[in-house]
């Protein structure tokens, strides 16, 4: 189930580890136009520790932006975690593409549902996402492109709706 404080928004997640090899400025920065242009569409979970966790929730306070902060779950309850969310988010900063393999993105694959990805095309996230995801639930943009954050949560955001208007959710 999604956290209490979402009220009724769809769920972006952010799971695990949110340090120093993933980047947080361009989604931010991507969440805070998406939320101006469609204020009540969505809620980022944060459901996440370290210490890029900590300035994305300092971050996401001092603008006003609507998330939720929980702290990880047993491993049992992770099935739970991820299906609740509407759309996954994985980042990763371009200094680390070779080096860092966030492990979550194989979890996020197998929760069918729609994925955004901060970081590069040469990056081995990509790569699994861009194979393993049916095309239309699966986008990639570069760091630094707050404007291709905000294009891509509207369109997953989307495909999302469209599928728990069917029941797929």
């Amino acid at each position: 189930d999604p956290p209490a404080g979402a009220d009724g928004r769809r769920i972006i997640l952010y799971s695990g580890n949110w340090g120093v090899a993933h980047d947080h400025a361009t989604f931010i920065a991507g969440f805070a136009a998406f939320c101006r242009a469609t204020p009540d569409a969505a809620c980022l979970w944060l459901n996440a520790t370290g210490k890029r966790a900590d300035l994305v929730e300092a971050e996401l306070e001092r603008q006003g932006l609507p998330f939720v902060r929980t702290a990880p779950a047993p491993l049992q309850a992770l099935p739970g975690i991820l299906c609740a969310a509407d759309v996954h988010l994985i980042t990763l900063d371009d200094r680390f593409v070779g080096y860092v393999m966030p492990s979550k993105v194989y979890a996020c694959i197998a929760s069918r549902r729609p994925i955004l990805f901060v970081g590069s095309a040469q990056s081995d996230v990509h790569l699994l996402c861009a194979r393993q995801v049916p095309p239309g639930r699966y986008r990639r943009v570069d760091v630094g492109d707050a404007e291709a954050v905000t294009a891509a949560l509207a369109s997953l955001l989307a495909v999302a709706g469209a599928e728990a208007g069917r029941g797929a959710h």
